[in-house]
């Protein structure tokens, strides 16, 4: 009966050392926020290559060569490995590329930067294409 006893011990699911590390980690002030970044930053870096293999249609290398950065670099970024992401200037360099990349094919390209508060809404579009800024507030 023994034997039997430690069986049912051992089918009894056990509280793994990682699931209690979680639930002490969200118990943090600010680790929530910190999850919430990270999910941001792969969300950014999942556009971007959706950017480039869809729309610009560049491997990664041609992509990192005209950007002025590793391929290893644009890599992480795309993937969202890193500690902090892309800084402004790196997004700034990737997006401009693409858009270069993309005019001289013809492409008309419209970017839109869209600021939410919860007082206001602006929205402000740079087409590329004709040099025209337009501001719309909501």
């Amino acid at each position: 009966m023994s034997s039997r006893r430690s069986d049912d011990r051992r089918k009894k699911p056990a509280t793994s050392s990682a699931e209690a590390v979680g639930k002490r980690l969200s118990s943090l002030a600010g680790f929530a926020d910190g999850v919430a970044r990270r999910e941001r930053i792969i969300q950014l870096g999942a556009l971007l290559k959706r950017l480039r293999e869809e729309e610009v249609e560049v491997t990664q290398s041609e992509a990192a060569a005209a950007i002025g950065i590793n391929q290893s670099e644009l890599s992480r970024i795309e993937s969202g490995h890193g500690e902090r992401g892309p800084s402004y200037q790196t997004i700034t360099n990737i997006i401009d590329t693409y858009s270069n990349i993309m005019r001289e094919r013809g492409a008309q390209v419209l970017l839109t930067l869209e600021i939410k508060s919860d007082h206001h809404r602006k929205r402000y579009q740079l087409s590329a294409f004709d040099d025209d800024l337009q501001m719309s507030e909501s």
